[in-house]
């Protein structure tokens, strides 16, 4: 999912930092690069792979007054499909798992849009 806001001049440097401390809060272990000037890309991995087992992504974009954020969860598609079948085969415990951690990553994706909100509508503090 993306976001953008058009005459936000944000400090991607800062905005970055406070959205790695988001994650690093609720356990995750993160990364940063900057491909090149006004992009940043954050990593976000869960110590216990078993437990998400899914890719996350933060991408910000700032130039010339504008925002964009985007959040990348991995895709959950195939699994819906291969559930069944192992729901089918005696795999109910594997699918109560992936379901428990497809639930928490859609709390998590809530709890970081309402953070980047708060975060952009205090800007000037970011600034």
């Amino acid at each position: 999912m993306r976001r953008q806001w058009a005459n936000k001049n944000v400090n991607l440097t800062l905005l970055s930092g406070c959205l790695e401390r988001f994650f690093k809060k609720k356990g995750f272990e993160t990364g940063v690069e900057e491909p090149h000037t006004g992009r940043r890309r954050i990593s976000v991995t869960s110590p216990d792979s078993a437990v998400l087992g899914e890719k996350i992504y933060v991408e910000i974009v700032g130039n010339l007054g504008s925002l964009s954020i985007e959040l990348e969860i991995g895709s959950g598609s195939r699994w819906t499909l291969m559930s069944s079948l192992l729901a089918l085969f005696g795999g109910g415990g594997i699918v109560l798992r992936k379901l428990k951690a497809q639930e928490a990553l859609a709390k998590l994706e809530k709890e970081f849009w309402a953070y980047v909100e708060e975060l952009v509508a205090g800007s000037s503090e970011t600034s």
